[in-house]
């Protein structure tokens, strides 16, 4: 590999790493009582952004719709998959 193509590789490792140390938090946030709702609303506005800019596709912005809207305990178990992370045991699995 050479130089270029080795700094783009660790420049996409970091983005990564980022994003998944923000889902994690996210993850953690939805399972507290206090945080859940501003968590939820802050997505459906996300969800909402990705449609009307078109920045993925429509069946994306439904699945993310689907998990929004129904149980958190889903939803949280949802994203530890994408991000690989086992799940143990959630702290609270209904919404507040």
């Amino acid at each position: 590999m050479n130089t270029a193509q080795t700094r783009a590789r660790a420049q996409q490792n970091e983005v990564d790493l980022h994003r998944l140390e923000y889902h994690r938090r996210l993850v953690g946030l939805l399972l507290g009582k206090r945080t859940q709702g501003a968590v939820l609303s802050r997505a459906w506005r996300e969800v909402r952004r990705w449609q009307r800019r078109r920045l993925c596709s429509l069946d994306y912005s439904r699945e993310w719709s689907k998990l929004l809207y129904g149980p958190v305990n889903i939803l949280v178990a949802q994203m530890l998959d994408k991000l690989r992370i086992p799940v143990i045991v959630t702290a609270h699995s209904g919404r507040s």
